[in-house]
C-alpha cells in the first residue's frame, strides 16, 4: 500500500464530551475496528480524548468515506442512548500527512498527558499506546513490531514529545469550512439548485446524508433555500396536514 500515512482530527460539535462512559469509548472502537477491517485500512494509533479524536491511518483511496461511515455509526448511537438531537461531531475533519510519522504516533499517544488526563501515554486506556504493553487494540500491531519491539516503542513513549501537530482548541470555533467536497458526494449541483422539484423519496435521501455528515440546520438552509420546517418536513419529523 503506497497511500501516505494521514493524521486525522474529528472534533466534537456541540456536545460536551463525546464520551461519557467506558461503553461510549468501547463502542467507537468497535466502529473503528469493524471499519479498519472492511475498508482495508491500517491503523498505526489513535487516542479518544473528551471532546476529540486522534487517527493514524493508511487507507487505499481518500479516507473521507472511511471517516464520515465512522462518524455517522458512532453519531447515531450516541443519539439513541442519550436521546439528543443536533450533531455531535463537526462538519468534516481535519486531515495532514505528517512529515515523520513516528513523531506524530508519540503526539497522539502523548496527548492525554499534555492534558492532564494520565500521568503517562500508557496509564490512559483510550488509545494505541495500550498495543506496546500487550492489551488488544485495533491498531495495526504488526507493521508497528516491524518496525521496533515493544520496549523500543515504550522508551519513545515516555520520553520528550514534539509539539507542532494539529492541536485542538479548548472550544471549537465555529465552522466555515467549504462544504462543497461533502455536498458534491451527496448530490448534484443540479439537484442542490432544483432541490424543490425532486420527489419525498430524494429529498429524504439527500436530507439523511446532509445530516449525517454533521451538517447543521443553518447550513443545509443556506446551502438548499429552504426553511428548517422544510427539513423537518421531509425527514418525517412533521406529518404533513391532511386535507
Amino acid at each position: 500500500m503506497n497511500a501516505p500515512i494521514s493524521h486525522i482530527l474529528l472534533q466534537t460539535a456541540s456536545e460536551p464530551a463525546l464520551f461519557l462512559d467506558e461503553e461510549d469509548h468501547q463502542t467507537f472502537l468497535q466502529i473503528l475496528s469493524e471499519t479498519v477491517r472492511s475498508g482495508d485500512l491500517c491503523l498505526y494509533s489513535y487516542c479518544l480524548m473528551p471532546d476529540h479524536i486522534h487517527l493514524l491511518l493508511r487507507c487505499p483511496g481518500a479516507p473521507d468515506p472511511f471517516i464520515y461511515q465512522i462518524k455517522k455509526r458512532y453519531s447515531l448511537s450516541y443519539r439513541r442512548k442519550y436521546q439528543t438531537r443536533g450533531s455531535l461531531f463537526r462538519i468534516g475533519f481535519r486531515e495532514e500527512v505528517p512529515d515523520d510519522p513516528l513523531s506524530c504516533l508519540v503526539f497522539i499517544c502523548r496527548d492525554p498527558v499534555r492534558r492532564g488526563l494520565s500521568e503517562d501515554p500508557f496509564s490512559y486506556p483510550w488509545s494505541g499506546a495500550g498495543v506496546f504493553m500487550g492489551k488488544p487494540s485495533p491498531v495495526c500491531a504488526a507493521a508497528l513490531f516491524a518496525a521496533a519491539d515493544p520496549q523500543t516503542w515504550r522508551a519513545l513513549l515516555m520520553g520528550p514529545c514534539a509539539d507542532f501537530y494539529m492541536e485542538c482548541p479548548a472550544r471549537p470555533a465555529p465552522s466555515g469550512e467549504d462544504l462543497t467536497p461533502i455536498l458534491r458526494r451527496i448530490c448534484s449541483p443540479e439537484e442542490e439548485e432544483h432541490f424543490h422539484y425532486l420527489t419525498p423519496d430524494r429529498k429524504r435521501q439527500i436530507l439523511g446524508e446532509m445530516r449525517s455528515c454533521s451538517m447543521t440546520y443553518a447550513s443545509i438552509q443556506k446551502t438548499l433555500n429552504i426553511s428548517r420546517y422544510e427539513i423537518d418536513l421531509a425527514l418525517g419529523r412533521i406529518r404533513g396536514q391532511k386535507k
